[in-house]
């Protein structure tokens, strides 16, 4: 009732002011009403403004509250892993080096493998396939454009070459393992290296040569064989199928941006045009960079240590059961408790699956549909029980570390109790804080896979990051509502702002992301039409062209390529039903067109 109480005051004194601008207007009917001065000596007239002032209090309270019943039930189906803690991620490599004197061929290491800490017990899962393959990277170095022989055709504008060497760790032949196709390469070094390798590699290398055995011959690749890695589904630390990619992206990107410090390399395109040999080379002509520039100057401390194979994002995510429930005692909310583990710090991120046991019907398990969601009559049946996951909003303060209680609801969401004996619930768990504290850098790794018993080390290349709740108060579930549904104003200039408040939701306030976003110094679109090859043949297709103007000196510690990716994304939602939307970026201090995306199709509007 406190909150209740400066409401109530402002809602008073607006209705006093309005009585005292009704006695000046209508003195004579204010003399019978006894009102003066904003009072009135009538007993009715003033219970009636006190509680007309009382009901606009309630109703202000509840606006400036952003209506968390209705915005974090819409959540809940649309986006619901904004409403959840993000977890602590990390990159992990596989020492692979003395794997292959054990197996004849390599090992692919799946999406979504479990891993366990040594100290702790802390569970992560993997993000990426990891292809353990016979090859090693046993040189990188950033020369000048002079190095390169001078029979082979440079680019125009050529400032310096980036090189890197593979090897092979068996008797075969480098890159001629049957079922690498491509190379995965994190970027492991200072942050002005990795963003400079990343924008670099991305944006400035126009062409490749192949080098075999350090036979001087250069041999041009028909095409660069690079391509970005973690914008797919299939790359994604959280589960696709809980949050729309453009908001999925931003999440991830904000919260662990290491996780796109990757790259592929074709090695099936490399190897077949270099040929049969021990070693290979790949040389990567940079152009339109300045010898005295930043970026060549971190480049020039580029090595093989920077260049890291073998790798994988892992996130602090694994699946657990509840300790079931039973339902002989009625309840309004019944408090789950994941089954004892000997993990450090133990919590419910998110309830999967809830089934009713009923053991008088043979065992019989019912599988009880969530109350916001749109599964509603998915079993084709008249369901009579639904259930919501519920956080008490004053434990520990905040919302999402709060202990779980599930209530089971009906259609109208209403209380009920099924006949049934008991509830068994699958959850999706995090250590919380935990591996954040975790010591890394034991000879024997940092983790464990006993399940699949993969040989050698497995190590964590950084420290855990803090986990991260994303805020729901000051408008911002609304704002994240508003940005699901695209309309032109969000890019004129004057939704510059809304932008960066809804991209600020996302980013630490420590963090260099709030350098980034404030490197954001306009936002525009056009008209546009483009000849685009469409089904069933190509034509002209109406479009918007949204032009991004960027501070490239608010990306020193970060990949501005990256972070044009993921608002490439992010602008998707824009694009028009049969058209579609191209991503322009400017650079501030130039005024020069920095980097043009492919133009993207209309996707469906998630509200």
């Amino acid at each position: 009732m406190n909150d209740l109480l400066p409401y109530y005051e402002r809602e008073i004194a607006l209705l006093r002011n309005a009585v005292r601008e009704f006695a000046m207007r209508h003195p004579k009917i204010a003399t019978r009403f006894g009102i003066a001065d904003g009072h009135t000596d009538d007993m009715h007239v003033e219970r009636m403004l006190q509680s007309f002032a009382l009901l606009g209090a309630q109703i202000g309270e509840t606006l400036d509250d952003d209506y968390p019943a209705f915005t974090e039930a819409l959540l809940e189906t649309a986006c619901p892993d904004y409403l959840r803690p993000f977890p602590a991620c990390a990159i992990a490599q596989f020492d692979a080096a003395s794997m292959f004197s054990q197996l004849t061929e390599g090992v692919t290491i799946q999406r979504g493998t479990t891993l366990e800490s040594r100290v702790g017990a802390n569970r992560f899962r993997t993000a990426y396939d990891v292809a353990l393959t016979p090859v090693t990277i046993v040189d990188a170095r950033y020369r000048p454009a002079s190095a390169a022989p001078s029979a082979a055709r440079m680019p125009p504008s050529s400032a310096g070459i980036v090189s890197i060497t593979f090897d092979s760790l068996t008797a075969r032949p480098v890159l001629a393992a049957p079922h690498a196709r491509s190379l995965r390469v994190h970027l492991h070094g200072n942050a002005p290296l990795v963003a400079a390798l990343l924008d670099t590699l991305a944006m400035r290398v126009p062409t490749a040569f192949v080098e075999l055995d350090g036979d001087g011959r250069w041999k041009p690749l028909s095409k660069v064989p690079l391509a970005p890695v973690g914008f797919a589904d299939e790359g994604a630390l959280l589960d696709p199928a809980h949050s729309a990619s453009p908001f999925r992206l931003l999440m991830e990107y904000f919260a662990f941006p290491a996780k796109f410090d990757f790259v592929d390399i074709d090695v099936a395109r490399i190897a077949r045009a270099a040929g049969t040999g021990r070693r290979i080379s790949l040389h990567l002509p940079v152009v339109d960079l300045a010898m005295d520039s930043s970026h060549a100057r971190v480049l020039d401390t580029l090595s093989a240590s920077n260049l890291r194979l073998f790798c994988t994002p892992i996130v602090n995510l694994f699946r657990q059961d509840a300790m079931p429930i039973s339902l002989r005692d009625a309840a309004s909310a019944y408090p789950v408790t994941p089954q004892a583990l000997k993990s450090n710090g133990i919590e419910v991120r998110s309830i999967d699956a809830v089934r009713i046991a009923r053991e008088v019907e043979h065992g019989e398990n019912l599988d009880v549909t969530p109350y916001r969601s749109l599964l509603h009559g998915r079993h084709g049946r008249n369901e009579q029980v639904y259930w919501i996951t519920e956080r008490d909003p004053y434990a520990d303060g905040a919302q999402s570390t709060a202990p779980a209680a599930l209530k089971l609801v009906d259609a109208d969401g209403a209380p009920v109790k099924p006949r049934a004996d008991q509830l068994n619930v699958e959850l999706t768990c995090t250590n919380g804080d935990y591996p954040q504290t975790l010591p890394i850098g034991d000879p024997d790794g940092d983790l464990l896979n006993e399940k699949d018993n993969l040989p050698g080390r497995i190590t964590i290349l950084r420290r855990p990051t803090q986990p991260r709740r994303f805020p729901r108060d000051h408008g911002a579930l609304w704002r994240l509502i508003a940005a699901m549904t695209p309309h032109a104003l969000l890019l004129q200039p004057s939704g510059l702002g809304a932008l960066k408040s809804l991209l600020v939701q996302y980013a630490a306030r420590a963090s260099s992301a709030v350098a980034q976003i404030d490197g954001i110094v306009n936002l525009d679109h056009k008209a546009a039409v483009r000849w685009m090859a469409v089904k069933p043949m190509p034509t002209f297709v109406r479009g918007i062209e949204v032009t991004l103007t960027l501070n490239e000196s608010a990306f020193v510690m970060s990949s501005l390529k990256v972070f044009i990716d993921v608002m490439d994304s992010f602008l998707a939602l824009h694009a028009p039903p049969n058209g579609f939307i191209q991503l322009v970026v400017h650079s501030r201090d130039t005024g020069c067109e920095l980097y043009r995306c492919a133009p993207r199709g209309g996707i469906a509007q998630l509200v």
